[in-house]
């Protein structure tokens, strides 16, 4: 298996963790935080695997795209690390040794990162689905892709209600509520629609500076001058 494979193997895992995750009343406590270490062993390795990128952070220009792309990196990885953090100080199991101190602060970052973390993660995938996107060359297809895309991104604005997300993203609450009623299918499907909705952002934002890109370097071709 090659590197290319092993990282799509990887991201995939991540992603089926961070739903399980979403899914705390349901899972319990042991398997939750469990869940969330194996989460953060796989984040590690997909950064090891990507040391490359870390190493030209401060090489070559920043255009558009790049700077976009860097922010959303950046954020992610701020949002992974408290995730970490206050999963560590929360933590009544796995690193219940440490007898750390569970204080209102680490809930509230713990609901802050969890979420910030999971919609940037779904804007990370969603730029990359838009690299490999433009290889798509038939119209229907990529009419079709949009559609779907648009519908299912409609669902997710009213998911991320259902689900408290917006709230928790801007700690308009103090403590999660779960509705124990709802069955795991369909709680699944609001963070897939959820999910969904942020990768169109990452996508829609690939594609519309990849396109002023190419309309700045016509105008440069046009003025008899070199691209930058």
């Amino acid at each position: 298996m090659n590197k290319k494979r092993i990282k799509v193997c990887i991201d995939l895992s991540m992603v089926a963790l961070f739903l399980a995750l979403m899914a705390f009343h349901i899972t319990g406590n042991r398997v939750h935080e469990w869940l969330g270490v194996a989460l953060f062993a796989l984040f590690a390795v997909h950064n090891g695997l990507n040391l490359r990128w870390y190493k030209n952070l401060f090489k070559g220009k920043y255009g558009p795209a790049r700077i976009f792309y860097t922010v959303i990196n950046l954020l992610l990885l701020l949002a992974m690390s408290g995730m970490m953090v206050s999963g560590i100080l929360l933590s009544t199991e796995v690193f219940a040794f440490l007898d750390l101190p569970a204080s209102m602060f680490a809930r509230k970052l713990h609901m802050f990162s969890t979420s910030w973390g999971y919609a940037l993660m779904a804007v990370h995938l969603g730029y990359h689905f838009g690299l490999s996107a433009g290889r798509i060359q038939d119209k229907i297809s990529r009419v079709s892709v949009g559609m779907g895309l648009a519908i299912v991104s409609a669902l997710g604005i009213f998911a991320a209600d259902s689900q408290q997300l917006w709230q928790k993203m801007f700690l308009r609450i103090e403590y999660v509520f779960f509705d124990f009623n709802r069955p795991l299918v369909f709680l699944i499907f609001d963070y897939i629609a959820v999910m969904v909705l942020f990768a169109s952002i990452g996508y829609i934002g690939n594609r519309f500076l990849k396109k002023r890109r190419k309309d700045e370097i016509q105008k440069f071709r046009e003025n008899g001058l070199t691209s930058q």
